[in-house]
């Protein structure tokens, strides 16, 4: 007599139910999504001055430094382009000092210039339109202190 035993629905450790049927590629997909999306939760937010030139310079080097592990190639050099243009546009257009902040905004990463020109920036030169061309939004806020932040989103994936 054939006896074969049906072990049932799989349960994790806790008596739970997986969060993945099926496939190990499945579930390591899964999993690797949830870890890379603490990884960018622990690491997020940047911040950094903005008082002389070589500061922006500094801007891209500090977000490269806090964000290559935990984003993709193609994301961080978007997210080092939009950061540096937004820093120099400050710097050549704005009033200083500026603050430059790089956070997680729900399922993007957000770049902040502020500074203390009420302004809004000129979209005749390149920097703006290349922002508009590499991010999913971007604009312009008051600051509450006279000055504003310009903002972009960048997909976190892509």
């Amino acid at each position: 007599m054939d006896h074969q035993h049906d072990p049932g629905p799989p349960f994790d450790f806790f008596g739970r139910p997986p969060l993945v049927s099926g496939s190990v590629t499945a579930a390591v997909t899964v999993l690797h999504a949830e870890v890379e999306q603490a990884l960018t939760l622990a690491v997020l937010p940047w911040e950094g001055d903005l008082r002389h030139w070589n500061d922006v310079r500094s801007v891209r080097s500090g977000i490269r430094r806090h964000l290559e592990a935990v984003v993709t190639s193609q994301v961080l050099e978007d997210v080092l382009l939009v950061a540096g243009e937004l820093a120099a546009n400050a710097h050549r257009h704005a009033t200083l000092p500026g603050r430059v902040r790089v956070f997680r905004h729900g399922c993007a990463v957000r770049v902040e210039v502020t500074d203390r020109d009420p302004a809004c920036p000129s979209t005749g030169g390149r920097g703006i339109p290349l922002v508009d061309r590499v991010s999913r939004a971007w604009g312009v806020l008051p600051d509450g202190e006279g000055g504003k932040t310009v903002w972009a989103e960048l997909s976190e994936h892509r």
